[in-house]
């Protein structure tokens, strides 16, 4: 079962284990993710902490909530970018190609 880390917010933690399995193809377009419950039960955690997990992959466009359904993994085209991302951040140990970079315009 995963662990916990008290470097990152748990909920980051949560997210990025389950972002990693989609850009992987572990979790496929369609595949249902796990629920909060399952996983405040799976990771130690509060509901709220797993769904706010849950929130920051649909914040990246990884996700979709269905009232009443569940949270699934978007379509390829979607995340096709974030795999291109992961997928040169893994083989080159950077992100961005050079020349490209990324602009912080607000933090709350």
């Amino acid at each position: 079962m995963p662990q916990i880390e008290e470097a990152k917010p748990k909920y980051l933690q949560i997210a990025y284990h389950i972002r990693d399995q989609i850009l992987r193809g572990d979790l496929r377009p369609g595949d249902e993710v796990s629920s909060e419950r399952q996983l405040a039960a799976d990771w130690g955690v509060s509901r709220p902490t797993a769904a706010r997990s849950l929130e920051a992959l649909s914040h990246q466009g990884l996700v979709e909530k269905r009232q009443g359904s569940g949270t699934y993994v978007r379509a390829l085209a979607v995340n096709r970018r974030a795999r291109e991302l992961y997928g040169r951040a893994k083989q080159a140990g950077k992100i961005y190609a050079p020349g490209e970079y990324a602009v912080i315009t607000s933090a709350g």
